[in-house]
């Protein structure tokens, strides 16, 4: 595993824009000033922050050490409207009201709900799902946040593909729907597969179980196959995401040397892929009625949208016999970055009574190569061939998925450590003990895991503590 820092400079969170990126030699014991001062990243800017992936905000830069594979990230600093209220009030301690200290905590809370809403980038699919609607929190209409939940709902629990929306905390275990940050369609000759990545919530996540697709269990579909991941800082791309794609629908008939153009929406394209079909079928019929082979020809050029100059990438073939749909990609890599026309153009002659030859383009995937492991998300990432059990619009996904590993007493069956579900506190005599036969457990009174765990007062204590997703930049276990 790679032990380099990578440290990233932002200029802005909401662009891609300007982003600079470098990777330092991790060398054991050294400060992260050390490290920054060596990039040259004007990271003492005014209204500037240091996060680190694994730890959050740094505070002291000349005493944090950083792990070997850490990503620092220099970004503005996203000012908290509640942190000078929240402060006096862990000041004044004992002799506050408990209604002000209740207060306080909301306040703090629904902070934490904005400083959360770190937007995924979401591409354009050829077919999206059912969105929900977040109603007007607020506003005129006295709308809800639960009124277009994609948790509660008369329609259940819902796949959404959402830019904005909160990364889902989740604490204990519970049904999830996944917000789609990635989706496109492969072909493979005829068969025909959609691929999601979802991000399901923040990690390290315990497990992913019980995943359904449009209600019903993965199990009983053919041709898919699943990818998880739990959230780790270190966890690997998932295979077949390891690039961005912006999938956009043209359907668009092509005829005899009448070229179509099309202009991609992205300004930092690396690639193309090309969907065509031939919509009738391919083939010829012969006067005894048989079915004969026949082929459609084209060609594709391309250039930047800034050029003049074509660049053309030759003559195709299509050759079937088939009296259905027909449908292939051609694809182009290695591309400057940039936004560029793309010309297809059908060179071979139209259908006749006698030979069918209908040419298509269907859609055109505009995609982008980018290393996205997507370091402490959770993800589901699906890859679905189209069948009679599975085809037509996006499916709706769902699964359970046994949330966060938090901090939680380290319960210990002798010199085995005891997972949450199976153990109880037996009030009686002060003693953990297994769930299944009563044998009594131990706690040494000092000793903490990092582990699954539905106690809502360890859940609650890593919403207050921690310092990535909580509120740990402005509360410490001191003020507990």
């Amino acid at each position: 595993m790679n032990s380099d820092l990578r440290i990233v400079w932002i200029p802005n969170q909401l662009k891609k824009e300007g982003r600079i990126e470098q990777f330092s030699k991790f060398e054991r014991g050294k400060t992260i000033r050390a490290y920054l001062d060596e990039t040259g990243f004007d990271y003492r800017k005014d209204g500037y922050a240091v996060l680190s992936s694994k730890s959050g905000r740094i505070k002291d830069l000349d005493s944090f050490i950083p792990d070997g594979g850490d990503e620092i990230l220099i970004m503005k600093e996203i000012k908290d409207p509640f942190t000078i209220g929240f402060s006096i009030a862990i000041a004044v301690g004992a002799s506050i009201t408990t209604a002000v200290v209740v207060g306080a905590i909301v306040e703090a809370l629904v902070t934490l709900a904005v400083l959360a809403s770190i937007a995924y980038s979401i591409y354009s699919a050829f077919q999206k799902p059912k969105k929900p609607n977040f109603g007007t929190f607020g506003g005129v209409s006295g709308g809800s946040l639960e009124e277009g939940s994609p948790t509660y709902g008369w329609d259940g629990v819902r796949t959404i593909q959402e830019v904005g929306v909160p990364i889902a905390l989740i604490y204990g275990r519970h049904k999830i729907g996944g917000n789609i940050i990635n989706q496109y369609v492969w072909n493979d000759g005829d068969k025909e597969y959609l691929n999601l990545l979802l991000a399901l919530g923040e990690g390290e996540i315990d497990s992913i179980s019980d995943i359904k697709i449009n209600e019903n269990p993965f199990e009983n579909y053919s041709g898919l196959t699943k990818y998880e991941r739990y959230g780790t800082n270190d966890q690997t791309i998932i295979e077949g995401f390891e690039q961005l794609h912006s999938v956009n629908d043209v359907s668009a008939n092509l005829l005899k040397d009448s070229p179509y153009t099309y202009t991609t929406v992205d300004q930092e394209v690396e690639a193309f892929e090309v969907e065509l079909s031939c919509p009738y079928g391919l083939f010829e019929s012969a006067s005894n009625g048989d079915l004969l082979p026949n082929e459609v020809k084209y060609k594709i050029e391309y250039k930047l949208h800034s050029s003049g100059t074509w660049i053309d990438l030759g003559e195709q073939t299509i050759s079937a016999s088939s009296r259905t749909a027909v449908r292939r990609k051609f694809r182009k890599d290695g591309l400057e970055a940039g936004q560029y026309d793309i010309r297809v153009t059908k060179t071979s002659d139209n259908s006749t009574s006698m030979k069918i030859s209908d040419l298509r383009l269907v859609r055109v995937d505009e995609i982008k190569n980018d290393d996205l492991a997507y370091p402490n998300t959770a993800l589901l990432g699906l890859k679905l061939l189209a069948t009679d059990q599975l085809s037509g619009a996006t499916p709706n996904v769902n699964c359970i998925v046994k949330g966060l590993k938090i901090k939680t007493y380290a319960v210990m069956n002798g010199a085995t450590p005891v997972p949450y579900e199976d153990y109880y506190w037996d009030q009686t005599t002060s003693k953990f003990r297994l769930l299944a036969d009563d044998t009594e457990l131990s706690w040494d009174g000092s000793s903490y895991a990092t582990a699954w765990s539905a106690n809502p007062v360890w859940c609650l204590y890593d919403l207050i503590i921690n310092n990535r997703y909580g509120l740990g930049e402005y509360i410490s276990t001191t003020n507990i």
